[in-house]
C-alpha cells in the first residue's frame, strides 16, 4: 500500500452521502445465509462526523432470516434508472 493512500481518512457519513448517495446494503454474513438489505445511512441516527467504517461499532444488526449477529456493510452498488435492487424495501 502506498504512502498517500494511508494518509487517506476513511468518508464519514456526511460525505459518503454527498458523493455516493446515502444508502448502504448490510449483508448477513453466514455462508448459508447471506441475507441483505438496503439502508440509508441516515437512518442509523449517527453524527455526520462518523466514519461510515465505524458504523457497525455504533450499532447492533441481527438478520432477520437466521438471528446471525456477524454482518458486513457495503456501499450501494449504481444502478439504472427504475431498477430493483434485492433485499430493497419496495414502498
Amino acid at each position: 500500500m502506498s504512502a498517500n493512500r494511508q494518509n487517506i481518512p476513511p468518508p464519514t457519513i456526511a460525505a459518503f452521502a454527498a458523493n455516493r448517495g446515502p444508502r448502504v446494503i448490510v449483508y448477513c454474513e453466514r455462508i448459508e445465509c447471506f441475507h441483505h438489505a438496503a439502508f440509508d445511512v441516515r437512518e442509523f441516527g449517527l453524527p455526520d462526523e462518523l466514519p461510515v467504517t465505524d458504523i457497525l461499532r455504533h450499532r447492533r444488526f441481527v438478520c432477520s432470516q437466521c438471528g446471525n449477529r456477524r454482518v458486513s456493510i457495503r456501499p450501494e452498488p449504481p444502478r439504472a434508472p427504475g431498477q430493483w435492487i434485492p433485499g430493497e424495501r419496495q414502498g
